[in-house]
């Protein structure tokens, strides 16, 4: 690995003042606009020196980089720990450590244990108690997690005190670091064996000394069994957090927590013909279309997750007309655990018509029209010109429009187009009289 101070030319005592004049020396003299030449190999070279210039200045330039490479900057170490230049890992700034990245961790908490809860969706609706049954590592009470066996005046026994071998007694350990391409540093951390002390408890040195109950271990395995609610209207994704419940940790005071993650069936009962959307669930009920101009009672909508039976009743007068949406508040999915809030639930109407030809008797028909109210729209009036008017018998019913009128398509223009005929710019208008 190159010397920085020989990169730069001036010894390892120089002055800020005297790195700077020396970096705006060599910065100069080897920028590659200073190639005057067209040999692509000069300018190469003088880019490689260029970018070594600049990657010295940029460490020595710096106070603590300095420090930091004067103190752990050998040649021989630093070429032992140095591990490929990754640029993008220098733009973001990302360390190559032998654990991967995580978030802010607690050092004096032992980590929270997450655990999958399978439930059904009717079981989120309903809420649910069940009991857990588990085992977790505990600090032992009996030699206050040392691994010694207590004294016969029953006082713990302090076990002697050894160097940690992990951080060799220094209770930092070493990491390296990418500075620049070819250039690397080491920072100090502190020792997680050893909490930074450099030296630890020594384990009890023979079954005579060790404790009983964890075996010189300091930790035993605990057998539990809790008991975990669910409140009503959780959904896939959510936690519940069962406080201070995960493995305990020797040196650690703080002990995490149990944290159950939801994850949710969400196919319903046979008989439970609901459509969660949000907090609010969809149905749909058919109904005849005598129901829909005279209204019903009691007709069967749904049965609920809870076991109730959901029916409708629409007075007489009421008329359901089609794409009709009924709205039935507080029917929905449980807004809070105490279940004292719904979403609602929404009811998309399908009115099922007769067939054709359904009537028995002529005469019904007379009777129905006669019956309902007529038309209101002027469409339904005599022509003023009867020579002009022309009775259209020949018809066909349709379910829904061709795909050529959907979205706004034009048919005229989609066959215009189809036989290549040329259509001139514009809309066609009618004449003004």
């Amino acid at each position: 690995m190159t010397d920085l101070y020989a990169v730069l030319g001036v010894a390892s005592n120089a002055t800020d003042s005297d790195i700077k004049k020396a970096y705006r020396k060599l910065a100069l003299q080897h920028h590659p606009d200073k190639v005057v030449n067209s040999n692509s190999d000069d300018r190469e070279a003088s880019e490689i020196k260029f970018k070594e210039i600049s990657a010295a200045y940029e460490i020595l330039s710096d106070e603590d980089k300095r420090a930091h490479y004067d103190l752990y900057g050998s040649e021989e170490e630093q070429q032992r720990q140095q591990r490929q230049y990754d640029p993008f890992e220098s733009f973001f700034n990302f360390e190559q450590d032998e654990e991967p990245s995580r978030h802010y961790e607690d050092p004096k908490r032992s980590p929270d244990v997450k655990i999958p809860l399978k439930m059904t969706i009717q079981e989120l609706y309903n809420g649910k108690t069940f009991k857990f049954k588990f085992k977790r590592n505990v600090i032992c009470d009996n030699c206050e997690g040392l691994g010694w066996r207590r004294r016969k005046n029953g006082q713990v026994t302090v076990p002697p005190e050894v160097e940690c071998k992990l951080c060799k007694g220094q209770g930092f350990t070493e990491k390296v670091r990418m500075l620049a391409p070819g250039f690397a540093t080491r920072e100090k951390r502190k020792c997680k064996q050893c909490d930074g002390k450099g030296k630890h408890y020594a384990k009890a040195n023979s079954e005579k000394n060790k404790c009983k109950k964890c075996h010189g271990e300091g930790l035993f395995a605990e057998s539990k069994v809790l008991t975990v609610s669910v409140p009503r209207g959780l959904r896939d994704g959510d936690t519940i957090k069962v406080v201070n419940e995960a493995d305990q940790e020797l040196g650690k005071p703080k002990t995490g927590d149990l944290i159950f993650s939801i994850e949710e069936d969400q196919r319903c009962p046979k008989d439970v013909q609901l459509e969660r959307k949000g907090s609010n669930f969809m149905t749909e009920l058919n109904i005849s279309l005598a129901e829909a101009l005279t209204g019903f009672k009691d007709k069967f909508v749904t049965k609920t997750f809870d076991g109730r039976i959901l029916n409708l009743s629409i007075p007489p007068g009421k008329v359901i007309r089609p794409g009709n949406i009924i709205k039935i508040e507080q029917e929905g999915w449980p807004l809070n655990g105490e279940a004292t809030k719904f979403g609602d639930l929404y009811i998309s109407v399908n009115i099922e018509f007769p067939p054709d030809n359904w009537f028995t008797e002529k005469s019904d028909l007379t009777q129905i029209k006669n019956i309902l109210p007529r038309s209101t729209s002027d469409k339904t009036k005599l022509s003023d010109d009867p020579l002009n008017t022309e009775l259209l018998l020949k018809f066909e019913v349709l379910e829904t429009l061709p795909d050529t009128l959907k979205e706004g398509q034009d048919q005229g223009e989609n066959n215009a187009e189809s036989h290549g005929e040329y259509r001139g710019e514009g809309s066609p208008q009618c004449a003004q009289q």
